[in-house]
């Protein structure tokens, strides 16, 4: 789900900036700081839990960022258009990732489950 939200985000990027690989790490970094505010707010979870989710994410963001920004086009467009741009794409998307996320940030994040993980957890059953 991140890496569809990141390639939206890096598309968006690459058509309102004038520097799109600076622009992409500077969210990238923004935006991961924000997702470790869910595991570091959890409740009901163990330091250990807390943790490994903390170690998750920032493992996520340690490959999304640079392998995003290595495939960053650079941007053709003056200035002049960036600005605008960037403008008109904000008054458009603004509300529609607000509609998104509001719900999302809404409560606390919740663990539904822990424990080890075996490859007969993942391959459904009648499968081989």
């Amino acid at each position: 789900m991140a890496s569809l939200a990141g390639w939206g985000v890096v598309t968006l990027i690459e058509r309102v900036t004038r520097r799109p690989r600076r622009a992409w790490i500077t969210t990238g970094l923004l935006l991961t700081v924000v997702s470790l505010s869910a595991p570091l707010s959890g409740h009901g979870i163990t330091a250990t839990e807390r943790l490994a989710l903390v170690c998750m994410h920032l493992a996520v963001a340690a490959v999304l960022i640079p392998v995003f920004a290595l495939t960053i086009r650079l941007s053709q467009r003056p200035v002049e258009d960036a600005a605008g741009n960037s403008a008109a794409a904000l008054s458009v998307l603004g509300p529609q990732a607000a509609r998104v996320l509001n719900p999302l940030m809404s409560r606390p994040s919740e663990l539904i489950a822990t424990g080890p993980v075996i490859s007969a957890d993942l391959i459904p059953s009648g499968v081989s």
